[in-house]
C-alpha cells in the first residue's frame, strides 16, 4: 500500500496572501493616520500619504519585472514583511520618512509579488485576485475603526509569512497555466480607460452621512466585501455579465439613494464587484507577465483618483460615466468571445 500524500494546491496559499494583505494594509495605515497622529502636522502627514502612495505604486512596476522573473516568489513576499515590520517598529527618531519609505517599498514589493503567482497560476480566474484586493480593503477598514489593529495584525503577517510555498516544485493539477492570449493593443486601451473611469467614479462619491470613523469602517468594508465576492460572481456568470450588472445597480443605487446609508452601502458593494473580472483582463493580455498588468491597472486606479481632486462627478453624470465603462468593457471583450479554430478544434477532440 502506498503512503498517503496530500494533494498541494494553490487554495491555501491563495487565502494566506488574502490575510496577509489585509495585515499589510492595517499595518501601512496605522502607522501614518494614528501611530504618527501626534508627533507631524495635518500638512506633513498629506506629503507622507503622497509619498507612500508614489512609492507602494510606483515602484511596483519596477518590482513586477523581477517578480514575474523569480520562480520561487514567496521569497520576494518574505522580503516585503521584512520592509514593513522594519518599518513599523522603527523608532520615529531615526526618522519618520523613513518609515513610510520602508512600508512604501514593502507594499510594493509584497503586491508585486503577490499578484504575480496568484494570476499566473489563476487559469483565468478572478476568485482569488478577488480575494487579494477584497483583504486590503478590509484591512483598511480595521486600521479606521482602530490603529491597536495594527499591533494585532503585525505580528500575525509576520507569522503568515513563515511557511513556504509548497506547490511550486509539484504538480498543481487544479490549476493550469492560463491559456495563452495574442496581445492586442485595443483592448489594453478599453481596459486602462475603462479601469480609470471605474476609479475617478469610485473618487467622487461623497455622502452628506460619512462623517465618523464609524461610517468609514462600513464604506470600506462594503468595498473590501465587494471586492472579494465579484471575482467568484464572475467566475460563474462571465465578465461581461459582472462589470454591466455590478456598474449598473451600482451607481444608480447610490445616485438616487445617496442619503440612505444602508442602499449606498450596498451599491458601492456591488460597484466594487467589477474591479476583479477588470484585472484579470488585462492579466490574460499579458499571460507572461501578471505582475505588471496588476501594477498597470494599480497606477491606473491611483491616477483616478488624482483626477478626482480636480473635479467632481454628479447625477447624471455619473450615469453616463457608468454606461461608458460597460460600453468599453464589452468592446474589450469582444474579441475574446469570438470562437477561433483552435478552440473549437479542442471541442471536437473532447467530444
Amino acid at each position: 500500500m502506498k503512503a498517503y500524500k496530500p494533494r498541494f494546491t494553490n487554495t491555501s496559499l491563495s487565502i494566506r496572501y488574502a490575510l496577509m494583505s489585509l495585515c499589510l494594509s492595517a499595518v501601512c495605515r496605522s502607522v501614518i493616520f494614528d501611530h504618527l497622529a501626534h508627533l507631524i502636522s495635518y500638512d506633513r502627514m498629506s506629503m507622507l500619504i503622497i509619498l507612500f502612495n508614489v512609492i507602494s505604486v510606483g515602484a511596483m512596476s519596477i518590482f513586477s519585472v523581477f517578480a514575474d522573473k523569480v520562480n520561487n516568489k514567496h521569497t520576494g513576499v518574505r522580503l516585503s514583511v521584512f520592509f514593513v515590520i522594519l518599518g513599523f517598529f522603527l523608532p520615529p527618531s531615526f526618522g519618520i520618512n523613513l518609515k513610510i519609505v520602508l512600508l512604501g517599498l514593502g507594499s510594493a514589493l509584497f503586491y508585486s509579488f503577490a499578484s504575480s503567482l496568484i494570476l499566473s497560476r489563476s487559469n483565468g480566474k478572478s476568485g482569488w485576485i478577488g480575494l487579494l484586493i477584497g483583504a486590503q480593503s478590509i484591512g483598511l477598514s480595521c486600521a479606521v475603526y482602530s490603529g491597536l489593529y495594527a499591533y494585532l495584525l503585525a505580528p500575525l503577517l509576520m507569522i503568515l509569512a513563515v511557511p513556504s510555498d509548497k506547490c511550486q516544485n509539484n504538480d498543481c493539477t487544479e490549476e493550469k497555466t492560463a491559456k495563452k492570449t495574442a496581445f492586442s493593443l485595443l483592448p489594453l486601451v478599453f481596459l486602462i480607460f475603462s479601469y480609470l473611469l471605474l476609479s475617478f467614479e469610485f473618487s467622487s462619491f461623497r455622502f452628506e452621512w460619512n462623517f465618523t470613523y464609524k461610517t468609514q469602517f462600513q464604506l470600506l468594508i462594503a468595498i473590501g466585501l465587494g471586492r472579494s465576492v465579484g471575482g467568484f460572481v464572475c467566475d460563474r456568470i462571465g465578465r461581461i455579465m459582472t462589470v454591466a450588472a455590478s456598474v449598473s445597480s451600482g451607481t444608480v443605487l447610490i445616485c438616487f439613494c445617496a442619503d440612505r446609508k444602508w442602499l449606498s452601502l450596498l451599491g458601492l458593494l456591488l460597484l466594487s464587484m467589477s474591479l476583479a473580472p477588470m484585472l484579470t483582463s488585462v492579466a490574460r493580455l499579458f499571460p507572461k507577465k501578471p505582475a505588471f498588468s496588476f501594477a498597470l491597472m494599480s497606477g491606473t486606479a491611483y491616477l483616478g483618483q488624482v483626477f478626482a481632486h480636480f473635479s467632481k462627478l454628479n447625477g447624471i453624470l455619473m450615469l453616463l460615466i457608468s454606461a461608458m465603462i460597460i460600453a468599453v468593457t464589452v468592446a474589450a471583450e469582444l474579441p475574446f468571445s469570438r470562437k477561433t479554430p483552435e478552440s473549437e478544434e479542442v471541442i471536437n477532440e473532447d467530444n
